[in-house]
């Protein structure tokens, strides 16, 4: 509390997370205190892999039902208090809408892109962004993970466990609003930035570029702003991609 009350008021969710974060690992000495939680996440994940697969197989619009289900998967959060299932929303995805429809002009971006930059998100729903990132292939992809813990946000290991490491760029970065060399030219080469997760929206919301932004809304505030319901699927270019 001591170091949450220095801390500007202005300051994003990521930030504030940032600060809880490296205190809790300063006076526990635990270097990672969701390691299991995030292996047991990418355990289930992987379980849920071939069905996930099959799904888009089958579908009709394979890139629209890997995008849902990247999505989905944006539910596997233990930075939020409310757990949401994710077992119910893989059963009806084929029939469920986004509550924020720019998909279309999502489409439109990624079959003319030549680079694309995914900002990714926690561990487990890594696996859910394989399914939507094996549809942007052979496109160049980077995606991001984080440089060092961050509640259950997915890291190198993460990305290696889900496999992602043999098709696309890995990029570790750090956290929000800190940054790199690395990261700033791949924000300002690419021709596609997607932006996964609601703390990806909150630190980007306002950030120039090709943006586009995938999450499920998971609390209140996040859920008014963008006028939807807690669950709902988000899929929402920013003003500047439109």
């Amino acid at each position: 509390m001591g170091k949450l009350s220095q801390v500007e008021l202005d300051a994003t969710p990521f930030e504030l997370g940032g600060v809880v974060q490296r205190t809790v690992r300063d006076l526990t000495g635990v270097d990672d205190p969701y390691l299991d939680i995030k292996q047991q996440s990418n355990t289930f994940a992987l379980q849920k892999y071939p069905e996930m697969k099959d799904l888009v197989a089958g579908a009709e619009a394979p890139l629209a039902v890997a995008t849902k289900i990247a999505i989905t998967g944006n539910i596997i959060d233990f930075g939020v208090p409310e757990r949401l299932d994710i077992e119910e929303p893989l059963k009806r995805i084929m029939h469920t809408p986004f509550a924020v429809d720019d998909f279309e002009l999502f489409a439109e971006r990624i079959a003319a892109a030549d680079s694309i930059l995914y900002l990714g998100d926690n561990a487990g729903e890594i696996v859910f962004d394989r399914i939507l990132i094996e549809q942007l292939l052979p496109t160049n992809v980077t995606l991001t993970v984080k440089d060092e813990p961050f509640i259950n946000d997915a890291m190198m290991a993460d990305a290696q466990a889900a496999g992602l490491d043999e098709s696309v760029r890995i990029l570790p970065v750090p956290i929000y609003p800190e940054t790199t060399e690395e990261l700033q030219i791949a924000w300002s080469t690419a021709d596609l930035i997607i932006a996964k997760g609601q703390a990806n929206y909150e630190a980007y919301s306002e950030a120039s570029g090709p943006l586009f932004y995938l999450l499920v809304a998971k609390c209140d505030i996040v859920a008014e702003e963008l006028g939807v319901s807690i669950g709902d699927l988000v899929l929402k270019a920013n003003s500047s991609t439109k």
